[in-house]
């Protein structure tokens, strides 16, 4: 099948942004567990039962750490719908999606990082140690400096942790702009990296590229289905399909003996599968969901700024009893003030600086 249209009805995909709120949302569960560590380590009594809401939030209090999964499907997927086939043409320089990259996800990191490092010698002061990231010391502020807090150098997690999965799609980027660039975007290629992926291993990079390119074979077989590319997917079909086969029989090994193998399923089976059928809902409905953008938009704001939101509330309480994690209403403030200051913080700092960056950089 050859189909070419040359008109493409989506300009973004709104129900995505909705898909991306909803795991930010799950992280912000998932890691309210921090709460319940003795500085930098989790009780060894600890139990997710305790959480609030636990009945309700159950499945985020125990899988939430696979939304940072789906980030990677959706950016691969975004990413090989917005820029593949400009890079390949060389209609989107270096220099401009590396600025635009640089723009949209710096200013913000920066400025989390210094506020991240102040509290952290804060509550080192206070406390004697460090809250829940220990390697906080000159070597890992630098990589920190440089995105590259999770590229193989460092020693563990340090100061703002959850930034380690925005450092391996700094990374995912560079890979991504390079494939573009230099090899033809077909699925035999795509699942070749996926493979790539896998053959790395562990829960980190490899798990970020396994996503990363999962997220691209979804954006061929969306715009094949869809009728949006030109593109003769049929005939890359049955060597693709092979060599998802062969990975999917010879490397979940790696993921079953590190104890990841909900992990690797999550990132071949639900997680993808939700993806494509938002993608698709938006094709079906190409002007619905606008009103939701700003949720898509101010996710990275909640990503980067629920931790230093953590170590004050964790400093309040130990200080003067306020917010216990255990209390309902402690979990509530927590969300709100986040996605309060998310909006701000996105308002008033984020899409500001972007645009002055934008205009500078070009």
């Amino acid at each position: 099948m050859n189909t070419t249209i040359a008109h493409n009805p989506i300009h973004r995909f709104y129900f995505l942004d909705i898909l991306r709120g909803a795991a930010s949302f799950a992280i912000l569960i998932w890691h309210y567990q921090h709460f319940f560590f003795d500085n930098t380590e989790r009780r060894p009594d600890f139990d997710r039962a305790v959480q609030p809401g636990y009945v309700i939030l159950k499945p985020l209090y125990e899988y939430g750490e696979l939304a940072v999964y789906l980030f990677f499907i959706l950016s691969g997927f975004v990413f090989f719908f917005m820029y593949s086939d400009d890079i390949a043409r060389r209609s989107v320089s270096l220099k401009t999606f590396a600025s635009n990259r640089f723009s949209r996800l710096y200013p913000l990191h920066l400025l989390t990082l210094l506020l991240t490092c102040g509290l952290q010698f804060g509550h080192h002061r206070l406390f004697g140690s460090f809250f829940v990231y220990k390697y906080n010391d000159l070597k890992h502020f630098i990589l920190q400096l440089g995105f590259m807090s999770f590229w193989g150098l460092q020693d563990g997690h340090s100061f703002n942790g959850p930034v380690w999965s925005v450092s391996v799609e700094v990374l995912l980027y560079a890979i991504f702009f390079l494939f573009c660039r230099f090899i033809p975007s077909r699925p035999k290629f795509l699942v070749i990296m996926s493979l790539l992926g896998l053959a790395i291993g562990g829960i980190h990079l490899g798990a970020g590229i396994l996503c990363f390119f999962v997220g691209g074979l979804l954006h061929w077989l969306f715009k094949h289905q869809c009728g949006i590319s030109g593109a003769d997917f049929s005939k890359n079909r049955l060597p693709a399909f092979a060599l998802c086969l062969a990975g999917i029989a010879f490397y979940p090994s790696t993921f079953i003996r590190s104890g990841h193998l909900k992990i690797f399923l999550a990132c071949i089976s639900i997680l993808p599968a939700t993806v494509y059928f938002l993608a698709w809902l938006q094709f079906r409905l190409p002007n619905r969901g606008k009103s939701w953008a700003i949720i898509g938009d101010m996710t990275y704001a909640s990503y980067l700024l629920h931790f230093p939101l953590q170590i004050i509330f964790h400093t309040l309480f130990v200080l003067y009893g306020l917010f216990n994690p255990i209390n309902g209403g402690t979990l509530v403030t927590f969300i709100v003030s986040t996605y309060g200051l998310s909006y701000l913080t996105y308002r008033g700092f984020e899409l500001p600086v972007k645009n002055f960056l934008r205009s500078r950089l070009r």
